[in-house]
């Protein structure tokens, strides 16, 4: 499956939501403050590497809204030279949303999908695994994380129903195109603290 390029995350990114790859120039707005997360991070939670090497948000028209790569965990890994890492990552994604499709349109039972959206692992054959989460609105919350030998999948559902209260709280901006590329500081700082937190 062809995707268009996602916007990285990173020191690039400023205030304004920019929705040039939508319609319109930027809109104005960052006031997401994380009040409706509850974390039980410590300081020492906090300092702690975590095994995300990715994460991605695609829309319900499969087009890029967030992707980040995690270079601490994707340079253990066995991937390309790094300036190739976000490539290859996003092209491990964009592979996955095949998946994702299948399961979306299979019979509702438990192995395809659970209630809350869950996907489970989307594929485990490269360099990371990836699980996915699906909102009722059908946007796809996809991350990759370094294999280990046992994973604690209530864990990583933890982790990806977090991050959807992140993207709804998010939403609740007024001024904020839901189609256009996430690059909200704040939103990029809370991901960052979730992925610490709970993986």
């Amino acid at each position: 499956m062809e995707g268009k390029p996602i916007p990285p995350a990173g020191s690039s990114m400023n205030t304004s939501v920019d929705v040039s790859a939508s319609k319109g120039g930027e809109i104005s707005g960052d006031h997401l403050d994380g009040s409706e997360l509850s974390t039980s991070a410590s300081s020492g939670d906090e300092r702690r590497s975590s095994r995300v090497a990715c994460l991605a948000i695609i829309s319900e028209t499969n087009t890029p809204l967030f992707f980040k790569v995690y270079k601490g965990v994707a340079a253990t890994l066995a991937l390309l030279p790094d300036e190739a890492y976000d490539t290859q990552l996003q092209h491990m994604i964009y592979s996955s949303l095949d998946v994702v499709e299948e399961r979306m349109i299979a019979p509702k039972t438990s192995s395809a999908k659970d209630v809350d959206g869950y996907l489970g692992i989307l594929s485990s054959s490269g360099p990371v695994a990836l699980y996915g989460l699906l909102t009722n609105t059908q946007q796809k919350l996809i991350v990759g994380l370094k294999p280990q030998s046992t994973e604690k999948e209530s864990q990583i559902k933890l982790l990806l129903k977090k991050i959807h209260v992140a993207l709804v709280s998010m939403f609740l901006n007024p001024f904020l195109r839901i189609d256009g590329p996430i690059v909200l500081p704040s939103f990029e700082k809370l991901i960052d603290e979730l992925t610490r937190t709970y993986l």
